[in-house]
């Protein structure tokens, strides 16, 4: 499996939802799904907002997506903090892990039962978080 966060993300003008979301490639084709645990950092010091979220992707999906609450980010102190468009010109560092079933149902091979397996992928990316275009 190879794992990415798209290159922009919307940050949406008033709360609401953000999108998350990012290609998930070269899928073992024992593989049907796979759960995307994620953290978006934005910021130095103790202006640093960071969020947890989680995601999912299912075959034949060429992306993993998620949705994050906009007000879901935190300082390291744990009050509220909100991503930004313009700090760091945008730019935010995105830390995940899928985790995936191989033959959710198990096989057969040469007549004895092979049990599920997982398989795990960690990414980190920097991408963009762009402001919600005007309707």
């Amino acid at each position: 499996m190879t794992g990415q966060f798209d290159d922009e993300l919307t940050l949406p003008a008033n709360g609401g939802v953000i999108e998350v979301r990012g290609p998930l490639t070269d899928i073992d084709g024992d593989i049907e799904s796979a759960v995307i645990h994620f953290v978006i950092v934005q910021g130095q010091g103790d202006d640093t907002v960071t969020a947890v979220g989680q995601g999912k992707w299912e075959h034949p999906d060429g992306n993993w997506t998620a949705e994050l609450p906009a007000d879901a980010g935190e300082h390291p102190n744990g009050t509220p903090g909100t991503f930004s468009t313009s700090v760091q010109n945008g730019t935010a560092r995105g830390i995940a892990l899928a985790i995936a079933i191989k033959a959710r149902k198990g096989k057969v091979l040469g007549g004895k039962f092979v049990p599920p397996a997982f398989q795990g992928l960690t990414w980190c990316a920097d991408f963009k978080f762009v402001p919600e275009r005007a309707a």
